[in-house]
């Protein structure tokens, strides 16, 4: 079982509870970290995975004590979230006016990704529990709400966004196994 005294050395051993202990104690700080810097959800949320890829990579690295770990990660929260930020700017600031108009959000991210990233995210959802691999391919696939998905499954939004979120840590961590 993870603790509050056992969790480093836990997540040291690369035992992926160690992330979802995490998650549960500073997911909220670094969403909250996020959100005053970046003003959306979406990419408070996309912030929120990247510091847990950031800590999972870099924990060997953490050589503090263990009361300064909410500090060392609230500082890779910060700046993993200006990072991000700095990317919409500059990325805005490149997209000509005329296409504002014509692509959405949606359109320009599908364009970024590949057939064979496709391939190797169908490949590793089917070790997702069925609710969450059916989540998975309504939200990202099918391009639905959080709203209209909540409704077909009988959830909170809120609830499904867990589901959302904890999925892709597991596909994170599927991807980075191989």
């Amino acid at each position: 079982m993870i603790t509050n005294n056992n969790f480093l050395k836990e997540l040291k051993y690369k035992n992926p509870k160690a992330l979802d202990y995490i998650l549960d104690i500073y997911g909220n700080l670094i969403y909250r970290i996020a959100y005053m810097n970046l003003n959306s959800k979406e990419l408070s949320e996309e912030c929120v995975n990247d510091v847990l890829m950031k800590v999972w990579l870099s924990i060997d690295g953490y050589d503090y004590p263990e009361d300064k770990f909410k500090n060392w990660i609230a500082a890779i929260a910060k700046y993993t979230s200006i990072d991000i930020l700095r990317k919409e700017k500059k990325h805005f600031n490149n997209v000509p006016d005329e296409d504002l108009n014509i692509f959405s959000t949606e359109e320009l991210e599908n364009e970024y990704i590949t057939k064979e990233e496709l391939l190797i995210v169908k490949k590793y959802i089917t070790h997702f529990k069925e609710i969450d691999r059916n989540i998975f391919i309504q939200r990202f696939f099918m391009n639905k709400s959080l709203k209209e998905i909540a409704e077909m499954y009988n959830l909170s939004p809120k609830a499904v966004n867990l589901r959302i979120i904890r999925a892709r840590k597991k596909l994170t961590e599927l991807i980075i196994k191989e």
